[in-house]
């Protein structure tokens, strides 16, 4: 019986590695350009708790990267994100979500946490010139020569969160790009990942095709430390299981090792 559980494990891991991977998309080691030697600072810029985890492996892996910065910034406490099968009232989410993204950002360690308080699943819904002030508040304050932040056409899920904050971030972005070097750099799906969301979010999504990516597999020991790091990160936020287990349909160490690329779309701005 153990060797049939493990054999049907490894067909089953097999089977979604070669399925949910677009193995065409080029492979890179890192993703600052070569000349980036002296300043490499990255910011991270997502509407809630727990969106920092779809760049988790690459935040870990660049973290202990010599001269380079970290910065995440999340622009709610996730006071949305309660359905009422947690095991606390809904007065409480806030403050345990930002407890949750600050136990993740430690565990990734990411050298700055910035969590504002935005209302939650409205984002799209406030002034969209004052949140572009904030933002560049922050990148002229950081100075991050690369931005990661969701796909600005579908979010990949269709959030309209995920896709306000990635147009108004880019628009800010296309303000200073003249001032300091700077990327920014879409978080993306390949195709069969997208379609699998299209399913379950019932919504024929728009994302931009992969460019390139990580794949931590074949980044060595430093690779294998990120995905147990972006593992260590994903439990902390325990209050989202309820709502994470049911849609992903494996354990979260398996999902872990099956998706070991984080894949990227250059946006020029």
């Amino acid at each position: 019986p153990i060797i049939f559980f493990l054999s049907s494990l490894i067909i089953f891991y097999f089977t979604l590695h070669f399925w949910l991977h677009d193995f065409n998309v080029p492979m890179r080691r890192d993703l600052f350009p070569k000349s980036d030697k002296k300043k490499r600072k990255i910011m991270a810029i997502f509407p809630h708790p727990d969106d920092e985890t779809t760049v988790a492996a690459t935040l870990a892996y660049l973290s202990p990267l010599p001269n380079t910065v970290t910065v995440l910034l999340t622009l709610t406490r996730g006071g949305e994100g309660y359905w009422g099968k947690q095991k606390f009232p809904k007065s409480k989410i806030k403050e345990i979500r930002e407890e949750e993204l600050k136990k993740a950002a430690r565990r990734l360690k990411i050298d700055k946490l910035l969590i504002l308080d935005y209302p939650d699943t409205r984002l799209h819904e406030i002034d969209k010139a004052g949140l572009k002030q904030l933002i560049l508040q922050y990148l002229k304050k950081e100075k991050p020569n690369l931005v990661l932040t969701y796909e600005g056409k579908s979010g990949i899920t269709a959030h309209q969160d995920h896709i306000f904050v990635s147009q108004v971030t880019t628009e800010a972005i296309k303000e200073v790009k003249n001032q300091w070097p700077i990327r920014l750099y879409w978080v993306v799906v390949p195709k069969n990942i997208r379609r699998m969301i299209e399913k379950a979010v019932k919504t024929k999504l728009d994302t931009p095709e992969p460019e390139f990516c990580l794949s931590f597999f074949r980044l060595g020991f430093a690779g294998l430390k990120a995905l147990h790091r972006r593992y260590l990160a994903f439990i902390c936020h325990k209050s989202q299981f309820a709502m994470f287990r049911p849609e992903m349909g494996i354990p979260f160490w398996l999902a872990n090792l099956i998706m070991h690329r984080d894949y990227f779309y250059w946006k020029k701005v």
